[in-house]
């Protein structure tokens, strides 16, 4: 206003600069004080393209003090202003590490589901679940019965191709997955998700899922099994020609050669409750070609009219070297022998995994002295939440663990695993 910026003014310029009202502009990337003359605060925002300056704002010739704020942001076909990745034929920069996206969804906040809505995402979009980041929604009374949907996109591995940009945004401008207001990136090192436009910006935000942060391949190998079982089971839907709802259990069990993959089979409606002789017979055929595996195991189950089926396969995914890895993890972190981690179990639920593995004494039986240091232990390390932890001496010798591990730290506070009715186990027998 006079002479100078006092360091009170800076921050609070800074602070707003951040907050996202910008948005139109661009995300801050860049923010400095200019203490030679004419005195300034230089502010520049990056919307991912080419440079087109938005010049000299607020200048005041008089005292030589001013404000200059300078954008990049990118021009369409018609040479007006546009939003980056909205144009015809949108350019990926280097500098970006992932998509932001906002979507008007018309659909009751009540009934609006995080995890059916990334399965939704990942399908229409043609990517893994695993690259949906943050998912935020949000609702108000400016919109009645419509949900505002924020997302990231992250690219499988290093940056986006252009062809993936052009697919993702033709998808996202077709409607099937709502209304798109928005689609940008963000640079990296900035802590925006996104901001809403086209007069939404003043919904307040309702929740916010952010992901929990694992750093060892065993934690995201048990987080990402769960698409692995969607994977098979649409796999086998699609081989021998039933429905996902006729595919029950699935176990996989590993060894150190191959996976050994156990389903039941169950008959469809509006059957009378059991396969007909001449389905069982198909079906066995089917698996005998072994497009699944190799066929182990095909047993009818006359109590219940289903079908037990065991195929081998190869371990493609690398999950024994993945329960090799736990059992070292855990026995550094526990201070026993890697040997005394027996058999390991997964249940896997679509935004988490719950890990239940033995413990298995030196030789006879544990001390208490040891059970309570080994209870201790569980309790303070970084292998995951532990929701419980047994020691029955003259049942089994061995003490039992189970511990949690949460895609999104919002799910991690409330403690309760998302359970969608599908089960899937992943286990390790110890020795094998």
């Amino acid at each position: 206003e006079s002479d100078s910026f006092e360091a009170i003014d800076v921050k609070r310029i800074n602070y707003t600069l951040q907050s996202g009202d910008f948005s139109e502009i661009g995300a801050l990337v860049d923010l400095s004080y200019d203490e030679d003359t004419p005195e300034a605060l230089d502010a520049s925002f990056l919307d991912g393209a080419d440079d087109c300056d938005f010049d000299s704002i607020n200048t005041d010739s008089g005292d030589g003090d001013y404000m200059f704020i300078s954008a990049t942001t990118e021009a369409d076909d018609t040479g007006e202003g546009g939003r980056r990745l909205l144009s015809a034929e949108p350019s990926v920069s280097d500098e970006s590490e992932y998509l932001v996206a906002t979507l008007t969804i018309a659909e009751d906040f009540s009934d609006f589901d995080y995890g059916e809505y990334r399965q939704t995402l990942a399908s229409n979009l043609g990517v893994s679940q695993d690259q949906v980041g943050n998912l935020s929604a949000i609702h108000g009374d400016f919109i009645p019965g419509s949900v505002v949907v924020v997302f990231e996109l992250y690219p499988e591995a290093g940056s986006f191709k252009d062809s993936d940009v052009n697919r993702i945004n033709a998808t996202l401008q077709s409607g099937d997955l709502g209304s798109l207001n928005d689609l940008r990136f963000t640079v990296v090192g900035q802590d925006v998700i996104a901001s809403v436009s086209n007069g939404l910006d003043n919904l307040p935000v309702v929740t916010v899922k952010t992901k929990a942060l694992y750093s060892e391949p065993w934690q995201q190998a048990a987080l990402s099994a769960y698409d692995s079982f969607t994977d098979f089971r649409q796999g086998a839907s699609s081989v021998l020609g039933v429905s996902l709802e006729q595919i029950g259990e699935v176990v996989a069990t590993v060894n150190s050669n191959d996976v050994s993959m156990e389903f039941y089979l169950l008959p469809g409606y509006p059957q009378s409750g059991s396969f007909e002789d001449t389905d069982i017979d198909s079906l066995k055929e089917m698996l005998k070609k072994g497009d699944l595996g190799i066929l182990t195991n095909f047993t009818y189950d006359e109590s219940t009219g289903g079908l037990d089926v065991v195929i081998a396969t190869s371990d493609d995914g690398g999950y024994y070297d993945i329960s090799v890895q736990f059992r070292q993890q855990a026995a550094s972190f526990l201070g026993i022998k890697q040997d005394q981690v027996g058999d390991v179990g997964v249940t896997a639920h679509p935004t988490s995994a719950v890990v239940q593995f033995q413990l298995l004494p030196e030789s006879g039986s544990f001390d208490e002295s040891e059970v309570n240091r080994l209870k201790d232990e569980l309790t303070g390390n970084d292998l995951g939440i532990v929701t419980d932890v047994t020691y029955d001496k003259d049942r089994s010798g061995h003490l039992d663990a189970t511990l949690t591990l949460y895609e999104y730290q919002d799910d991690e506070a409330g403690g309760e695993v998302d359970n969608d009715g599908d089960q899937n186990y992943f286990r390790s027998f110890a020795g094998a």
